[in-house]
């Protein structure tokens, strides 16, 4: 079993916390991929979504909720936490050169999308398009913001989502009402179960195909 050892920790919003490690992981290869942890005081693990690129320290985005994500988010530096595995496919992506690619998320779920984003645009394969539509209750929650602002000089398109500002329509809502053509897209989606459900319904009626349906799990 291998410990991570707690480098930065930076609050992206009230409830979000960026925290990176001093450690590479060998095994991390793909986006998407997660990791299984545990602290000395507890008795289960906990399962996080890597968001960094493979070959670069380890890094994490976690809400302030449930028992260890809260004592990652308010541990400090130095702090370390055991690592049990790395698990998962993660994004399934090699077919994405010359197609549009819209990543949709929520939350935290932004997350292991950063990774990918990223992967895409320094290493490719390039699609023709890049578009992030991701859902927060405000501006104020949104983590990566300048990180977002350098993907747009990049040519990435930026869909915020606000349930509680502007229109205050969700990423759901608003593909239904800006209705884009998914029959070439490729959509990569992380959020709850609840939510790709509901995702699910809006894009295949706008003309995504099953098979270019996906997610990291």
């Amino acid at each position: 079993m291998q410990q991570l050892t707690i480098d930065t920790i930076n609050q992206e919003s009230v409830q979000l916390f960026s925290i990176q490690m001093k450690q590479t992981m060998p095994d991390f290869v793909k986006p998407g991929q997660f990791i299984s942890v545990q602290t000395d005081d507890s008795d289960f693990a906990a399962y996080f979504a890597l968001t960094n690129l493979p070959n670069e320290p380890t890094s994490l985005l976690l809400k302030n909720e449930g028992k260890i994500a809260t004592q990652l988010c308010n541990s400090r530096p130095g702090d370390s936490i055991d690592l049990i595995s790395i698990e998962g496919q993660g994004f399934q992506f090699n077919d994405v050169e010359d197609r549009v690619v819209r990543f949709v998320s929520m939350g935290s779920g932004i997350g292991p999308i950063r990774s990918l984003i990223r992967s895409l645009l320094a290493v490719g394969p390039r699609p023709k398009r890049i578009e992030l539509w991701h859902g927060a209750f405000h501006s104020s929650d949104l983590p990566y913001k300048s990180e977002i602002k350098d993907w747009q000089s990049k040519g990435l398109i930026f869909y915020p989502c606000y349930d509680q500002e502007g229109d205050q329509k969700n990423t759901v809502e608003k593909l239904k009402q800006l209705a884009p053509d998914l029959t070439d897209s490729i959509l990569f989606h992380v959020g709850s179960v609840d939510f790709a459900s509901d995702l699910s319904k809006v894009v295949f009626d706008l003309g995504l195909q099953q098979q270019d349906f996906r997610t990291n799990r």
